[in-house]
């Protein structure tokens, strides 16, 4: 029988799927229901947007947390993408960061085979994201690309058809919603979730907000304005933790592909990315060029697609690769 290929970028909080019809997003959750037992009641989008049911997110911090509640998620999503009626007959093919620790990289494998799948691949989500972001990975000159996920921010130097270096840190854009919210508690005394500090952080450029939540103390429905300038600086702590994570990066470089980065300067890709003034402030502190990826929440999954899907006549023969095995690291 044919077999479909499945590519998959597994984030905390959405995933993102390649087949030879495109790339789909959905987010990395599921929604359970109590009745005569728990059951699965919606997964992805649907799941994350239902209120009044219990949403459970089986990966964090890059990692699986939950090996069970992910085979279901993956399971259902290749069975409506392929056609296919068991995931054995199609080759799955998942995007993980080359430093992440083998019993992570485990736990993803174990989550995968629970859901079915038989022929399983593991592709760099960084050498995939350079892909899918368009930078030349066969130039001879090094560029730098760093990917912002909500838990996780992993970067590296692309040169030669292969990665010059490549680290993976604990410190994503969700540092800066938890910010947020910290300011919102202990500033104005009010509770605000998840959704609207992603909101707020989108729109960092307002003069004030006008935000509604819970207030601390009744715990009764209640709206408060506060000042741009104060969310913005309140956000920026943890903004430089990003920057002092790209700085380790640059500096574990060797020196003639540091000194191309003035040039080629640092690509970003990843949901985080997108956060308002981020490509600025990366700009001032690291004194290099900083572009977003005009297709940054799906760069990898785009890459995959390109590489493994679509196979272009440039990457016939070719095999990417990566420069020296030890020059990995990972921070954090």
């Amino acid at each position: 029988m044919f077999k479909a290929l499945l590519a998959a970028d597994i984030g905390s909080m959405n995933m993102r799927f390649a087949t030879k019809n495109g790339v789909l997003k959905e987010a990395c959750c599921l929604s359970m229901e109590q009745g005569d037992g728990i059951h699965v009641s919606a997964i992805g989008d649907e799941a994350a947007s239902k209120r009044g049911s219990s949403i459970a997110y089986p990966v964090r911090e890059g990692a699986v947390a939950n090996m069970r509640l992910l085979a279901i998620i993956l399971r259902r999503i290749a069975c409506e993408l392929t056609g296919k009626r068991n995931p054995s007959y199609v080759e799955f093919h998942a995007a993980v960061p080359r430093v992440l620790g083998a019993i992570k990289q485990n736990s993803l494998k174990q989550a995968i085979k629970l859901a079915g799948f038989r022929e399983i691949e593991f592709q760099d989500a960084l050498l995939m994201g350079a892909i899918g972001a368009g930078m030349d990975v066969f130039s001879d000159t090094a560029s730098m690309l760093v990917n912002i996920g909500a838990d996780t921010l992993s970067c590296a130097a692309v040169a030669n058809g292969g990665i010059l270096w490549e680290s993976f840190n604990l410190s994503g854009s969700s540092m800066v919603d938890r910010a947020i919210q910290q300011y919102f508690r202990e500033e104005h005394r009010l509770l605000i979730g998840e959704r609207t500090a992603e909101a707020i952080k989108q729109n960092l450029d307002k003069h004030s907000f006008c935000v509604d939540g819970r207030s601390c103390q009744s715990g009764f429905p209640q709206t408060v304005t506060a000042d741009g300038v104060s969310v913005r600086m309140a956000a920026e702590a943890s903004v430089l933790v990003m920057i002092r994570a790209i700085v380790d990066s640059i500096k574990a470089l060797q020196a003639d592909a540091a000194a191309d980065l003035i040039e080629n300067g640092i690509t970003l890709i990843g949901g985080g990315a997108k956060q308002f003034g981020l490509a600025n402030q990366f700009s001032e502190h690291l004194g290099v060029p900083i572009t977003v990826a005009g297709n940054a929440d799906t760069a990898v999954a785009d890459g995959m697609k390109d590489y493994l899907i679509d196979r272009p006549r440039y990457f016939e023969g070719v095999r990417l690769g990566y420069a020296v095995s030890s020059d990995m690291s990972r921070i954090g």
